[in-house]
């Protein structure tokens, strides 16, 4: 609930930037030049259906990376209880929900918040597919990276990372 109110405070507070204006642009185009424009589509195919939503305000595009900067606090728990335990997941959460750096960017209408999300995702999947070993988490992990990917181009350096740890590593996970 911090994290929702810190994230939807003021959020018209400040008028549109550049880089903000660019990609209102691009998101109210049609989906054939958002697919084809050379950016990571995700991000913008949400913010087009969003737009067509609830508007162009800057109140209302602004909401769906605070919301989504939102969702990523309850997966940074579960990130950190995977990996530690409950403690360190609270006090990640707890961290994650009051970062300035984290708040900024969650009310940018960019591809920031998503890419957050969609790392933490990836991750927890990973994790959970190497701790349990079952197929359906194999296929989650597998689908939520592709869409990390698909949300910044930087989503390489996350598979990458993954990638080496793995290599490093696959005589300890004996798979």
């Amino acid at each position: 609930v911090l994290a929702a109110v810190m994230r939807l405070y003021d959020l018209a507070g400040e008028s549109y930037w550049h880089d903000e204006i660019i990609m209102l642009h691009v998101a109210q185009g049609d989906l054939g030049s958002i697919l084809t424009g050379g950016r990571p589509p995700l991000f913008i195919i949400l913010a087009h259906y969003w737009i067509n939503l609830f508007g162009t305000s800057e109140s209302a595009t602004r909401i769906l990376p605070a919301l989504l900067g939102t969702l990523s606090i309850p997966l940074i728990y579960c990130v950190g209880k995977a990996l530690f335990n409950e403690k360190v997941g609270l006090v990640s959460a707890f961290l994650m929900a009051v970062s300035q750096y984290q708040i900024y960017y969650s009310q940018d209408m960019h591809y920031y918040s998503l890419f957050v999300l969609l790392t933490l995702v990836s991750f927890y999947f990973y994790i959970s597919a190497l701790k349990i070993r079952k197929l359906f988490y194999f296929i989650l992990y597998a689908f939520s990276t592709i869409l990390l990917y698909y949300a910044h181009d930087f989503g390489l350096f996350i598979i990458a990372v993954q990638g080496i740890y793995f290599v490093l590593n696959i005589r300890a996970l004996r798979l």
